[in-house]
Order: C-alpha cells, then structure tokens, then sequence
C-alpha cells in the first residue's frame, strides 16, 4: 500500500506541475492546449457544455471537477502501475525525476507570485476610486487587496519570501530550506484565502501541498533537530544519474535558461502593469477625490432633483481611465472615462451610454468644473479636491513614537 501512494502522490503533483507551463509565453500554448483537452473531456463526463471564459478566479465550478479529474486519473495510473511492477518500490530515478519536476514547476510559480510583490503591482495602492467605497461596501477580497496595496514595504517583504523561497528550489542542496520557507508562507496565502473569500484556493492549497511534498522526505531529521534533541545524520545529495554526457553538459544551461526565464517573464510583465496600473502610471491633473460643491441639472429646479441624480463626490483617475461618482441615495456609478487635456473635456462610458462628453475647467489646484451630458441630460457639477491628508487611510502615515493607538 505504501509503495501504491508513493506512486499516486508523484502522478498526482506530476500532473499538477504541468502547471507552470502557463507562466512562459513560449509553453503557455502547450498548457492552453492541455486545457482546453481537460475541459473538452470534462464535459463529455458532466454531460454539458462548460463556459468557463476568463474570469479571474480559480475556484470555478471546471476547478473542482479538474481536481476530481486528476485525482482519478492519478487513481487508475498508480493502480495500473503498481501492478505492472508487481508492488516492488518506485525507483530512485524515477522518485528523483518527480521530484526535480516539483521542485521546479513550484518554483516557476512563485517566482512569478513573489517578482510580482517584490515589484509592488499584485496589489495596487488604493486609488480615488477604491477610496471613495465605505468599508461596508467593501468585500472581503478587496478589504484584502486595500491592506496589501497600501504598505507597498509590507507587500515586498511578502514577495520576497516567496521569491527567496522560490529561487532556493532550483538548487539540490537548497531545497529543504527553500520549501521550509514556502511552507510558512504559502500557509498564511492559503489561511487569507480562505478567510478573504480569495477565489484562489484550490490553487494555493496545491502549493501548499507541493511544499510539503518536497519536505516530507526530511521530516524524520527535522524531528531530531527540532524535537528530539538526536543528531540529524546527512542526507546523500547523490547527482542526477544522466545517461548520456551531452545531458549532463546542456543540463546547467537549460536551469540557468529557466532561472532567468521564471525572474525575467514575471519582472517585464509586472514593468508593464506599473505602468499602466501601478506606481509608474501616468497621473493627470485632474486626479484625485472630489466633494460636489454644487450640483445642477438643465431644465430642473435644484430643489427637484432627487437623491438619484445629485453627485456627492467623485473619484477620478485620469491616467487609468476610471471614475467613481457617488450619488446622494448612496448609489454608485463605475466609468470609464477618456481624458482629452488639450481640449479639457472628458468622455464617460458605462454600459448604458457609450458616450456621455463633457467640459472641464479648473479653478486653483483644486477646484474643477464640470459640464457637459450625463445620463440623458446636462449637469454642472462644481467639484472641490479633497487634500491627500485629509483621507485618513492615505494621509496617516508611518510613526515611530504614537503617544496613543490611532485606531479608527
């Protein structure tokens, strides 16, 4: 039996770390292709067709049917193989070759997890428009993302585990403490995830398990150092046994390939996020959250307008292309908006109204005047630039010396 889940164990991470192909655009084909395959073979098995078009998460409905599916085929694989060898243990090369898989596939992925922290973009400081919401009106996940985008200091030191963490696998000898590193951290990524209804915790679990899966092997001598008080004997750091010389010669080659290949990917694509999302993004003179002043509507008495139509503030982030306006009944409009600063006007877009063009005029640093068509009809909306300190969760800062808790 124990031979039989030794064999399921590295058929089942085997299957997982196919994985990492996604995160190279010269294999990303190879594992698009390799889902499409799965979900094609899932839905003869369910019997219905599964729209699964890009969603963002990774707790879908197809998620937990392909983990069913792996765990099945790993099921049926081992059997098979189990008997065919007649229950005799895996071999060395074999275990060796799953293991150097694991290793590098989860290495692959949190290099492309950490670059992203260590270069601050997998979460964003919060903008005008995440920073006009009220806390109710925030989810769990975005309550998440507001915590980690807001201390860019604490969003690096995360990456940095991972990253450190990561790069440690690559490497024989590391690879204990690389995956006791990962272990800690991917262990607190799982508990946020499930504790901020992240949808990504199928996937992390996943990890978490091929960390553990890479120290496993050493729990006995972690026991006699840790608990035991015994001495921990050396393990053999016995080289891969290559069959042919030119293997052994393109081997360094292809690890330094895929080292700098899992820093670099990740380093260019998060350099493009920062620039059009991130820190590095272009920022206009209009940006900022605005308190409405004044607000009126062609053709409408002020005191007719209804609750559903007056603006009591506006969130605008020009360089990204986004707007917030909040209305006096509470309600919410999400826009896009086109910036065109030479003539001063504004084009916002929702789904009802492709186009609604407007004038802008700005008075002092922090005065704007809007004017122009707004859901079917013409507004002037005097705005007035909340300063940056004003807003508490911006504008607190960091203190070395508090004489008491600022806790709001």
């Amino acid at each position: 039996m124990r031979h039989w889940a030794h064999r399921f164990v590295l058929i089942y991470f085997g299957i997982n770390a196919l994985a990492a192909l996604s995160f190279f655009p010269w294999t990303a084909p190879i594992g698009s292709g390799l889902d499409l395959a799965e979900q094609f073979l899932l839905e003869m098995v369910v019997g219905r067709s599964l729209d699964v078009g890009p969603t963002g998460s990774g707790d879908t409905l197809l998620s937990y049917l392909s983990v069913s599916l792996h765990a099945a085929v790993s099921l049926v694989a081992a059997t098979a193989w189990h008997l065919r060898r007649g229950g005799v243990p895996v071999s060395v090369r074999t275990h060796d070759v799953a293991t150097i898989l694991v290793r590098f596939a989860l290495g692959i992925i949190m290099l492309s997890y950490g670059v992203m922290k260590v270069i601050p973009v997998q979460m964003s400081a919060p903008g005008p428009g995440r920073l006009v919401n009220t806390l109710a009106e925030t989810s769990p996940m975005g309550l998440l993302w507001t915590l980690m985008g807001l201390s860019p200091a604490y969003q690096i030191f995360a990456g940095a585990g991972e990253t450190i963490g990561g790069v440690l696998l690559f490497w024989r000898r590391t690879t204990l403490i690389g995956a006791l590193i990962l272990a800690a951290v991917l262990a607190n990524v799982v508990a946020l995830n499930f504790c901020y209804d992240v949808p990504v915790k199928v996937f992390s679990s996943h990890l978490l398990a091929m960390a553990g899966f890479l120290v496993a092997p050493h729990l006995a001598r972690l026991a006699n150092v840790l608990w035991l008080n015994r001495p921990a004997l050396p393990i053999d750091l016995r080289p891969f046994p290559y069959r042919r010389a030119w293997t052994r010669r393109a081997a360094p080659i292809l690890k330094a390939a895929v080292v700098l290949s899992a820093i670099g990917v990740p380093a260019a694509s998060a350099y493009d996020i920062a620039t059009q999302y991130g820190f590095l993004r272009r920022t206009t003179a209009i940006d900022g959250v605005y308190r409405v002043a004044s607000f009126s509507r062609a053709g409408a008495a002020v005191a007719a307008i209804t609750d559903a139509q007056r603006w009591i503030t506006v969130a605008i982030e020009g360089g990204v292309g986004l707007a917030v306006v909040r209305r006096a009944d509470g309600s919410k409009a999400r826009l896009r908006l086109e910036l065109d600063e030479a003539q001063r006007r504004i084009t916002f877009r929702d789904v009802r109204n492709p186009a609604m063009p407007m004038t802008y005029t700005m008075s002092g640093p922090d005065g704007l005047r809007l004017q122009g068509a707004f859901e079917g009809g013409d507004i002037v909306a005097e705005l007035a630039r909340e300063p940056a300190t004003a807003l508490v969760l911006t504008g607190r800062g960091f203190h070395w010396i508090s004489a008491y808790p600022f806790n709001r």
